[in-house]
């Protein structure tokens, strides 16, 4: 195949892409003979080649590799098409399909079927239909971009050395370099540590930058976060701070016990354990201490809550977080439900409102509240029991 090999060399040498260097193709092998059509009498001459049988192929000079069943070549468009068993070795990217198409002037490579390609830098692994790749080329683009549809499935890794991928499922997904990432339509985040789902979401590995809109949930260890638009912040591929905000839907973290709401949230999770969480505007917080009575249940309200948390010890492989300390300022109230440790009694209740409360947990009970600034309240003391009916032993039993 020596004059196929020249005459393509010799085409991409009259016709460079422009603003850059082409993909000059060489082709090394071809398991049976292939046929060449001229096209254009030139000057330049203009040919199609085709080949089949097991072709191997590279870029002179990049690096790249490919190979495929057949090849046919149009230069014309300056397109190459490969059918059956493509594979292709770029600098980037490792990228295998049933058929792919070239476009050498755009450094456009289109890919379908049972695509996969794995990111040579980072780890990463798109799994899908079909694939758009847009080489890198100077004076062309300075960044690679990916675009694939048909709810591809990506695991994204920020580094080959990275414990655990991010799943990433959407409609529509764009890749740019090995940091950024867009997807659209139904949109999945899924790992160990939490689960995500949006209509679409923005990636910005460098910044440490997730935004998920439309619709947004997501769920870390204990905690579930809804709202208009979720903000996460990465650092070293962990969760350390979520955002919540929005009109639309008010933003909402709940857990098995407590539930906070506010028109803004922010979580903070340091090594994935939460130890803060703050709601802002129209703050309320509630939480069920006894579920065995549906009526004691706790809530505290201001214009900005401010909820501390300890990390408990834990057996299994997530940390867990206990709530240790509530505080409400601006227009704050309270009710709470509070009893002493192994009582089995009905609880005291106690309402209080003031500029400011505090509310003090010892275990799953409420320990202490401390409101200030204009405080009052009611408090109402448990019933005492009832005392018991005498029994007078004295008197005759009754007649038959």
């Amino acid at each position: 195949m020596t004059l196929l090999l020249y005459a393509v060399l010799a085409l991409h040498q009259a016709d460079p892409s422009p603003g850059g260097r082409a993909c000059r193709i060489e082709i090394d092998s071809v398991g049976r003979l292939g046929k060449s059509v001229e096209v254009s009498p030139g000057p330049p001459k203009v040919y199609n080649y085709f080949a089949g049988g097991g072709v191997w192929a590279r870029c002179q000079g990049t690096g790249s590799s490919l190979t495929a069943d057949s090849v046919a070549w149009y230069g014309r468009d300056g397109r190459l098409d490969l059918v059956g068993n493509v594979r292709i070795r770029d600098e980037l990217i490792n990228l295998d399909a049933t058929t792919a198409r070239y476009h050498t002037r755009a450094e456009r490579l289109e890919a379908h079927r049972n695509v996969v390609a794995v990111n040579r830098s980072t780890g990463t692994v798109l799994r899908g239909p079909n694939l758009t790749y847009l080489r890198a080329v100077e004076g062309m683009r300075d960044t690679t971009e990916m675009f694939a549809s048909s709810r591809p499935t990506i695991e994204y890794k920020s580094d080959p050395d990275s414990a655990e991928p991010y799943v990433v499922v959407g409609d529509r997904v764009r890749m740019r370099g090995n940091d950024r990432m867009w997807a659209g339509g139904r949109v999945t985040v899924d790992r160990s540590d939490l689960a995500a789902r949006a209509d679409s979401m923005m990636m910005n590995e460098s910044a440490g930058r997730v935004v998920l809109v439309g619709r947004p949930r997501l769920q870390s260890h204990e905690w579930t976060l809804s709202g208009d638009t979720i903000h996460l912040v990465l650092q070293d591929g962990t969760l350390h701070q979520t955002l919540a905000w929005g009109r639309t839907t008010r933003p909402r973290a709940f857990s098995a016990e407590q539930t906070v709401e506010g028109d803004s949230l922010a979580l903070d999770t340091p090594g994935q354990v939460l130890t803060e969480l703050r709601a802002f505007g129209k703050a309320l917080s509630t939480s069920k201490r006894d579920t065995s009575a549906a009526a004691d249940v706790d809530w505290i309200a201001g214009d900005t809550l401010v909820a501390h948390f300890a990390q408990v010890a834990d057996t299994g492989s997530a940390a867990k977080s206990q709530l240790q300390e509530i505080v409400a300022r601006g227009s704050a109230r309270a009710l709470t439900h509070m009893s002493e440790e192994n009582s089995s009694g009905p609880p005291d209740i106690n309402y209080s409102r003031g500029t400011s409360i505090a509310v003090k947990l010892k275990g799953d009970r409420i320990g202490r509240v401390v409101v200030s600034g204009r405080a009052d309240g009611v408090h109402l003391e448990r019933l005492p029991p009832a005392p018991a009916t005498p029994t007078d032993t004295t008197r005759p039993p009754p007649r038959p």
